[in-house]
């Protein structure tokens, strides 16, 4: 958005952010137990999507 024209401070007002929140975030490294929970996020959705394949087959 920031190359269409529009400023960090424009953006940041729009989503009711304050512009030191948003460097902040930006910044921001993932802890590892982030990084775990994503990963075991990601797991979950798998096993969901194969799950779903194997119920329809059945039907």
């Amino acid at each position: 958005m920031i190359a269409e024209g529009y400023s960090v401070s424009e953006l940041t007002k729009a989503a009711g952010i304050t512009r030191q929140a948003y460097y902040k975030w930006l910044k921001h490294k993932p802890s590892k137990r982030e990084i775990e929970e994503s990963e075991i996020h990601q797991l979950i959705k798998q096993l969901e999507n194969e799950i779903s394949k194997v119920l329809a087959m059945t039907r």
